[in-house]
């Protein structure tokens, strides 16, 4: 019976000898070389001629049978032998085979428990493998977490991913993702099995998956991520929606988090201006939270989508998937975190008595033409990233050094009514596309003028869109070549 975790590999340079027995058992057991008479039945015999051996594992096998809730027994009895013998694993592989093979599944999971137990108390690498080489049918969740926790002690990533997708189908959902959240703080891993879950249940059940992979190709470049994101939606939003529960899982206060520190920046620069200003100006605290919900769902979606190559490499590699869903899930879980955010205006609202307008309901074009920049920046980025590893860097002062130079805690008008040249006004409208959005977004949420003649806004989508090509056509030349540098 061969075991549904054979093809496994592990990121260790140890020569594991358990993994040949394994394989020696494997064969043996089907060309009949352990064949004979015994107490197991079916052809299949101990290795171990020992008698004593014998005695204690067909003592632990009957208590298994009779009690399968009760460990304790039978984990004292493999002890017993594992004592005299501490190679007996191909005598305990034959045992839970020949249990499940008479169908006592339960008496096989409690065997199966017990013996990784009591290997592991001596060897943690025996004790992973011995699990891996058993039958799926032994396996439950609490064996699952077992191997789970070994493959973390031993630095096994790659291995959670496969134990994972080997999670009996039938299985409680709930108890599935207690299993997934009880893994290890190690963020990759996690990434890792989430996206290989949802690839399998929103692609590769498709008899269309490689299809869709061969049209998304052949289509224009500038066509790619729109391409992408209707076809991989699902796979997109559950990506999204899982990360964004692992982000702020265990956290007292959950999602609040979100809006704390766009929060404490609105209340340090309107401490600033109450000190320093001296005319009041109506909204400010709104102005404010606006311009930094804004500009910091432009500085995320550039920042994680500079990094998006290298963060996923792995998965990369591994899964024969468009490169660009990671990037759009990137974007989407910016995305959401601004929806979020954007409740925390709410109050706001309600303090200056401003209701909401029919004009609201063009701000989702504004997101999507901030999103659109930022994506098209981020495609060119996260190529020079895999070349030049400062790239991230220079993004990072970048967005740190625009969130001053554009009008995040300021106005448009503050700049118009300065001592600043009318001309270097508006050669700086042109050069930063994101201080017209800024300025829509405010007009939008709070029914104030626009400040800035139409012609800007035209300007800002034109520039939006060129980046947006280019950066595509950049991304779809320079990927395959990229991915060889990380």
């Amino acid at each position: 019976m061969c075991s549904p975790f054979s093809r496994i590999r592990f990121q260790s340079n140890e020569s594991i000898d358990c993994c040949k027995l394994i394989a020696i058992i494997e064969k043996s057991s089907r060309t009949g070389i352990f064949m004979g008479a015994n107490s197991l039945g079916h052809g299949q015999s101990f290795v171990s001629d020992n008698r004593q051996i014998k005695r204690c594992i067909n003592q632990a096998v009957r208590s298994a049978k009779s009690n399968p809730d009760k460990m304790e027994n039978v984990t004292t009895l493999i002890s017993k032998a594992f004592r005299i013998d501490k190679k007996i694993h191909q005598n305990l592989v034959l045992t839970v085979e020949k249990l499940v093979i008479d169908g006592q599944t339960n008496a096989a999971t409690t065997f199966a428990n017990s013996c990784i137990r009591v290997i592991s108390t001596s060897n943690k690498n025996e004790a992973l493998h011995f699990g891996l080489s058993l039958p799926r049918q032994a396996l439950n969740n609490s064996v699952y977490r077992m191997l789970i926790d070994l493959c973390k002690k031993m630095s096994y990533f790659d291995a959670y991913s496969n134990l994972i997708q080997c999670l009996d189908e039938n299985a409680d959902p709930i108890q599935k993702e207690k299993l997934i959240e009880s893994i290890g703080d190690d963020i990759g891993s996690r990434n890792s099995i989430v996206f290989e879950r949802l690839t399998f249940k929103h692609l590769y059940k498709d008899a269309d998956f490689h299809e869709n992979i061969t049209s998304i190709k052949q289509v224009s470049p500038a066509l790619v991520l729109p391409s992408v994101s209707w076809k991989h939606r699902g796979l997109i939003r559950g990506m999204v929606s899982r990360e964004l529960r692992m982000k702020y899982h265990k956290s007292i206060l959950g999602w609040v988090w979100a809006m704390m520190e766009p929060l404490a920046l609105t209340l340090t620069f309107l401490l600033i201006y109450e000190i320093m200003a001296t005319d009041p100006a109506p909204y400010r605290p709104l102005s404010i939270m606006i311009g930094i919900l804004f500009w910091a769902f432009f500085a995320l979606t550039l920042k994680r989508g500079t990094v998006f190559l290298e963060s996923n490499v792995r998965l990369i590699q591994k899964v024969s998937l468009p490169k660009e869903i990671f990037l759009l899930s990137a974007c989407g879980f910016a995305i959401s975190t601004l929806l979020l955010n954007l409740l925390s205006l709410i109050p706001f609202l309600v303090y200056y008595e401003l209701s909401p307008s029919p004009e609201m309901l063009l701000l989702p074009l504004v997101i999507l033409g901030i999103a659109t920049l930022a994506l098209g920046l981020s495609m060119i980025t996260s190529i020079l990233h895999t070349k030049l590893r400062d790239t991230g860097q220079i993004v990072n002062v970048s967005t740190r050094v625009g969130f001053y130079f554009t009008p995040v805690f300021y106005t448009i008008d503050m700049i118009a009514d300065s001592r600043i040249p009318a001309e270097y006004v508006s050669a700086y409208l042109v050069a930063n596309p994101m201080a017209v959005y800024l300025s829509i977004s405010r007009t939008l949420i709070m029914g104030t003028p626009l400040g800035i003649s139409t012609d800007y806004i035209l300007v800002a989508l034109i520039e939006t869109l060129v980046i947006f090509v280019i950066g595509s056509y950049y991304y779809q030349a320079k990927q395959d070549q990229a991915v060889k540098y990380l």
